[in-house]
Formats: structure tokens, C-alpha cells, sequence
């Protein structure tokens, strides 16, 4: 049961490679007097995106933390764990 999801009686129009190909199909069904038609991201939309670098020299680190402070909440850090003695 899906509950009162707001898209319980939608039907997809098709996958789009590009807003604007989205857009134009939007513009057509508008012409033609389809009144309800919006564009929406298909499936879960990824927020978070890590990678972890092993044993990376100071000067590359450097770079990565410059590239870092170019999107907002990137937040570079050292992720190397101590050797635990067995």
C-alpha cells in the first residue's frame, strides 16, 4: 500500500538525458492542453559523494583540500587508522 503519496497516480512520460529534452516534452503536452505534466528526478538523488586516498603525499593533499573548499560542505579529512598491535 502506498499510502498518500502525492505520486500514487502518476505515469511516467519516459527518462530524459537532459532537463531541457524533459522541458520540450512539458512544452509539446502544454500546447496540447496537458495542464498537470512536471519533471521530476527519477529514484533516490545521491548527496554524498567520498574518496578516501591511501598514503597520498603532502603536496597532492594540498591540492585535493584546495579543490575541496570549491563546493560547499566538503569537509577533507585524514582517515588513516592507527595499526593496532595483534
Amino acid at each position: 500500500m502506498q499510502g498518500a503519496n502525492p505520486l500514487r497516480h502518476a505515469i511516467s512520460l519516459g527518462g530524459f538525458k537532459s532537463d531541457g529534452a524533459a522541458q520540450k516534452l512539458v512544452d509539446q503536452l502544454q500546447r496540447q492542453g496537458v495542464r498537470s505534466v512536471r519533471v521530476l528526478p527519477r529514484g533516490p538523488q545521491g548527496t554524498r559523494t567520498a574518496f578516501k586516498y591511501r598514503a597520498i603525499e603532502p603536496a597532492p593533499r594540498t591540492r585535493l583540500a584546495d579543490i575541496a573548499d570549491n563546493y560547499a560542505g566538503a569537509t577533507p579529512g585524514d582517515c588513516r587508522q592507527p595499526l593496532v598491535a595483534g
